[in-house]
This record gives C-alpha cells, sequence and structure tokens, in this order.
C-alpha cells in the first residue's frame, strides 16, 4: 500500500505543484498590470527604473490629491500593455524634467491613445528626445501629435534655445482655468492676441508683477485651441482633439516650477484635464464643497489696536472667524523702540486679543517676538540665533489664547526653510506663505523637496504685483480697484467651492474703508445664500487632514460610472463637484448624502459614515 501511495505521490505532487505556481505567477502578473488594466484612471507616465517615491514624482502626485484627483504612476512598458478597451476612460499625463526620452513604440502608442478617446498631457520638455541622448533634431518626435511644431530654437534664443518671457492668456483662459481674481495683470502682446484672438492679461506673482516662464519655441500654425501664450507669439499652452481624445499641451515645466513655489499652473491644468476633458468628478477642498476666504491679519506694533476699531465699525466682528497673528515683544523695528505691541503689559491689546479669543478667532505668531529685527535677519544659517525669538513669541501667545498656537505668519515673508520644520515639530497645522501666490492651501515644495509634510501653507491672494492695503494705498490704487478685487475674490471662491487667503496689517484696513464696507456687505449676502463662509487656516488644515485620509475610486464602464469612497473615521462634509450632464443626476446607492445642483455642475456631499457610494454620468466639454 505504501509503495502504491508513493508512486501516487510522485505522480500528483509535480502537478500540483506547477499549478500552484502557475496560480502564483498569474496572480503576480495581476498585481504588476493592475494599473495597466484600470479604466477611469489618471496616469503619471514614468520611464523604466524611475522611483516613483522620487520628491520630483510627489510633487505630481501630492498636486493631484490636492485638486482631488486619484493619480497613479506607471511605467512605459505597462502604459504599452493597457488594453485599447480602457483608453476612453483614462488621461495619461507625459510629465517635464521626468520623461525626456521616449521610444518610437512609445510615441506611436500615445497616438493610438489619444485617439481612441483617451485625454493625454504633454509637458514641456516631455518626449523630446528620441530613444537615446540624441536629440530629435530642432522639433520633439510628439510634434504631430501636440499639433504644432517644437522644440530648441538657437538661431531665436541663444545657446538654451528657450524662449523666457510672460505668458499670456485672455479672459476665457482665465475664466478656463480657474484663475483667482489679481492672478493677471492687463499688458498688451499683439504677436500672443493674435494667437489667442483677445485682449491679453500676463500670469503675475507677489512683488514680481509679469512673471517669466521658459517656454520651448513653437513655429507653424497650431491646429489646437491655444490657452497660453508667448510674447513671440508661441503656443505655451492649448488643447487638440484627436480622433475621440484629445492632446493637452503645456509649454512649460509646471511639474519643475511647482517645486519652486510656482504651482498655480501645475494645478489649473491638472483639473481642467480631468474635470472638463475628461469630465470626471473632484473632491473638493472645502467642507461641504462650499467656498470661502481666510483673512490673516498681521499684527506687529502697538498702532494696532486702533484699527480694531475702526474694522468694528466695517462690519468685519460681525463676520468671520479670522486668523489673527501677533509678533508679542514690546519693540518692532529695533530693540529698545517701545514701539510692539507688548502683548505681555498692554492691558488694552490683552483686552482685544482675549475678545477675539472669545469669538473663536484662531490666534497664530507672527514671526519671533521682535517683527522688523528677526524679519530682517532669519536665514538659512543662523537657526541657533533666532530660534529663541521664535519660542518667546510663541509663549505669549499662548499664554494670553489659553492654547498653543497653531498658525503663523512670517514677518516680511521670510521663512527659511528651518522655520517650517520647526513649526511642524511644535504641532502647528499652517503658515501664511509669499510662495504659490493666488493658490488654494497647499504643501510647499521649495528647492524642489517637501521637508515639513504634516504642515499647511496658505498662499496669499494678490493683486498683480500686491496683497496688503498697506501696499495698495503706496502705489495709489483707486477705492474702486481695491472694492472690485475684494468682492470678485469672495464670487470666485463661492462660484468655485474653493478657498483663497487675503491678508493686511491692522494700519492698512482704514485707507480703504468703503472696499472693506463693501466685501463685508457682499460677504454676508453670499454665507446667507449658503455659498460662502469665512474659515480660519488651522480649521481648514484640519478639514484637509482629515480629507487626506479618504481613499476612493471611479469604477465601472462607458460613462455611467460609481465613485466610491472610504475613510477611516468619517467622510461626512466630503464633496465632489461632478461634471453636468443635463438631467442626469447623480444618485446616491451607498451611504448618507446628498445632491445639489449648483447651475455649473452637480455637488454631491457625504453624510455621517465610512462608506460612501453615489452614480454618475461621465461629461466631458463638448
Amino acid at each position: 500500500m505504501f509503495a502504491a501511495l508513493k508512486r501516487f505521490l510522485f505522480a500528483v505532487v509535480p502537478w500540483v505543484l506547477l499549478f500552484v505556481a502557475l496560480g502564483a505567477l498569474y496572480s503576480w502578473w495581476g498585481q504588476r498590470n493592475d494599473a495597466a488594466m484600470a479604466e477611469h484612471t489618471v496616469y503619471l507616465i514614468l520611464p523604466e527604473g524611475q522611483d516613483p517615491a522620487a520628491p520630483a514624482v510627489s510633487i505630481w502626485l501630492d498636486a493631484a490629491k490636492e485638486e482631488g484627483i486619484p493619480m497613479r504612476t506607471i511605467s512605459d512598458s505597462d502604459f504599452l500593455l493597457r488594453p485599447e478597451t480602457s483608453d476612453r476612460g483614462s488621461a495619461a499625463i507625459l510629465p517635464d524634467n521626468l520623461h525626456r526620452q521616449i521610444t518610437p513604440v512609445v510615441v506611436n502608442r500615445l497616438e493610438q491613445f489619444a485617439a481612441r478617446g483617451g485625454q493625454l498631457m504633454v509637458v514641456y520638455d516631455g518626449g523630446t528626445v528620441i530613444s537615446s541622448d540624441v536629440p530629435a533634431g530642432a522639433a520633439s518626435p510628439l510634434s504631430g501629435l501636440v499639433g504644432v511644431h517644437y522644440g530648441p530654437d538657437r538661431e531665436r534664443f541663444g545657446a538654451g534655445g528657450v524662449e523666457r518671457g510672460p505668458l499670456f492668456v485672455t479672459d476665457a483662459g482665465v475664466r478656463r482655468l480657474l484663475l483667482p481674481p489679481g492672478k493677471t495683470m492687463e499688458m498688451p502682446s499683439p504677436p500672443a492676441e493674435e494667437l489667442l484672438h483677445g485682449k491679453t492679461y500676463a500670469i503675475t506673482g507677489y512683488q514680481y508683477g509679469a512673471l517669466l516662464y521658459p517656454i520651448l519655441p513653437t513655429s507653424g500654425a497650431y491646429t489646437g485651441e491655444a490657452l497660453l501664450a508667448s510674447d513671440s507669439g508661441g503656443v505655451a499652452a492649448g488643447y487638440r482633439r484627436l480622433g475621440e481624445g484629445g492632446v493637452l499641451f503645456v509649454n512649460t515645466p509646471i511639474g519643475y516650477l511647482k517645486g519652486q513655489t510656482d504651482g498655480t499652473l501645475l494645478h489649473a491644468f491638472l483639473h481642467h484635464l480631468v474635470f472638463d476633458r475628461l469630465g470626471l468628478p473632484v473632491l473638493k477642498a472645502t467642507a461641504d464643497g462650499i467656498g470661502g476666504l481666510v483673512f490673516n491679519w498681521h499684527v506687529d506694533s502697538n498702532a494696532s489696536t486702533p484699527e480694531f476699531e475702526r474694522l468694528e465699525s466695517f462690519g468685519a466682528l460681525d463676520q468671520g472667524p479670522f486668523s489673527i497673528h501677533f509678533t508679542a515683544g514690546p519693540d518692532m523695528a529695533a530693540f529698545g523702540d517701545k514701539q510692539g505691541l507688548d502683548l505681555e503689559h498692554n492691558a488694552q491689546a490683552r483686552k482685544w486679543v482675549a475678545r477675539f479669543r472669545d469669538r473663536g478667532d484662531a490666534l497664530g505668531d507672527h514671526g519671533g517676538w521682535i517683527h522688523n529685527y528677526f524679519g530682517g535677519r532669519v536665514n538659512d544659517t543662523n537657526k541657533d540665533e533666532m530660534v529663541k525669538y521664535l519660542e518667546m513669541n510663541e509663549k505669549a501667545v499662548s499664554a494670553i489664547a489659553g492654547r498653543p498656537s497653531r498658525e503663523y505668519s512670517a514677518p516680511l515673508g521670510n521663512q527659511p526653510e528651518w522655520v517650517t520644520e520647526w513649526l511642524e515639530a511644535h504641532n502647528m497645522v499652517a503658515y501664511y506663505f509669499t510662495g504659490n501666490t493666488g493658490m488654494a492651501p497647499t504643501r510647499s515644495y521649495r528647492n524642489g523637496r517637501l521637508n515639513a509634510k504634516h504642515i499647511w501653507s496658505f498662499p496669499v491672494l494678490i493683486l498683480g504685483n500686491m496683497a496688503a492695503f498697506e501696499e495698495f494705498d503706496e502705489e495709489e490704487l483707486s477705492e474702486d480697484t481695491v472694492k472690485n478685487w475684494l468682492t470678485s475674490a469672495a464670487d470666485f471662491t463661492a462660484d468655485t467651492g474653493t478657498l483663497r487667503t487675503i491678508y493686511s496689517h491692522p494700519h492698512g484696513f482704514h485707507r480703504y474703508p468703503e472696499a472693506l464696507r463693501a466685501l463685508f456687505a457682499h460677504t454676508r449676502e453670499l454665507h446667507a445664500a449658503g455659498r460662502f463662509r469665512w474659515t480660519t487656516m488651522s480649521a481648514a488644515a484640519d478639514f484637509l487632514n482629515r480629507r487626506e485620509q479618504a481613499v476612493w475610486s471611479y469604477v465601472g464602464s462607458g460613462d455611467r460610472l460609481t465613485l466610491k469612497a472610504t475613510h477611516p473615521t468619517d467622510l461626512v462634509d466630503l464633496a465632489w463637484e461632478v461634471p453636468k450632464a443635463g438631467g442626469q443626476q447623480p444618485r446616491v446607492t451607498v451611504g448618507d448624502g446628498r445632491v445639489e445642483d449648483i447651475g455649473r455642475a452637480w455637488r454631491v456631499v457625504a453624510g455621517h459614515g465610512r462608506n460612501f457610494e453615489f452614480e454618475f454620468t461621465r461629461k466631458a466639454l463638448p
């Protein structure tokens, strides 16, 4: 009997082991190619061997997460394996700086991807070198796909062959890319006007005015719709329909720029690609999807307290809450000048701070103890000398607030990276920032890195090259100009369901009383209509941190899909904005939630619970 059993085992076991091995191989291959098979996904295409955890990749993944877009990385080889049937429901991005080299096989697959209904975004130098280190002549091998001849032009632009200058946009482009009021300034450029078919505006930055961007020169007629133009009339961005899909060409290094504190265009084009061109929902970065403003006051001297009474007369203290930050020491510009707030001994200042605390305003730190001295001296190399002023200031503010500070604003806008790391180590969750101007709250990369990974920056909203009321006064801006900017900012956040930050020192408030009265009258109306909320940096950061824990995806085939979301604790107040699809309203199928018609889109808001699903119809721009 044992001999027969032995013969049986020798005969059968090898086959069993073979089937087990084949099953394991199948499982491994399926997992490896899960990304290659998925539909309704946004892919960041990476070259073989690229570390997906590298900062240059994380910049894209973090930006997508902040825009409420599920994105995954995929290698060239896995992208080639994707089935043709899933092209129509997907978007793919060939990023700048990460994927210069490209093979003819991948070029051909990208052409097929777009023609079959995929939405492709080609960014700057992505795919400009064919196969190895040999440049593809003066033209990118993707020129035919993009719809315009582009590449370095050393005859016109010198050794680098790259054009540098302002980026121009029209009013229509501002609306399409959701650029906020003040992020552009009127600037004529006849070549750009000819390409864009309208009056041109340049994209601006705080204290810089029109920002200068690198653009690969283009030549010949563009067969798409231009969105941005260079000063020579080159295509800086545009969209070309191709077969059943299309190609979004962004001809400036938006990934690199995000790493250098200019993330506006990266975020704008990610949203445009997925929401407008692919027609998929995005997860809003505001509670209930309702937009609003952060009003950040920088209180740095004893001249500030009389201005609080003026603010009250404008109706400010009937609204809020606001983020109010203090430099607490007795001096302001130099030691011994006694122009500081002196929060530990100034009874009038302490009275106001207590009132703000009791109102529910968020009290925070404005630099370290002595405003001008700290702001003018702090740098990358003097942490040992300057950290004591941060500690002194935080101790004074937290003592009167009755709790540790959770917010910060840098005096003179000067914030070395070690300061940000110190803030995060001391449990602060938010800080005002003069980079990434005009953006919603974001994780701010600096020099291509994200050293402080759990704290949110709040970029300021600008008006051309200015942001604070005292700056408007120095440039003699009219009351109407400031009023229109403020009320337009409130409208922008209400219309887009996003958050923006305005700031000033109190001594600037009294210079534009009618503008402030108009702002608070307007926000009162918007709030009454359920379209606007004031919030604080720390409250917004707390929501964003909870939002980051949500996991969700699009499921299904065709255009009628299901969005499935989970959260480890609670999905309440998380909201998705869904492109409008005629009368086909989304329908909640799992969990508690509601669907709202907000005119330009549907808004689906989750109630309490850890699981939530709704059906929707995918609808892209016509």
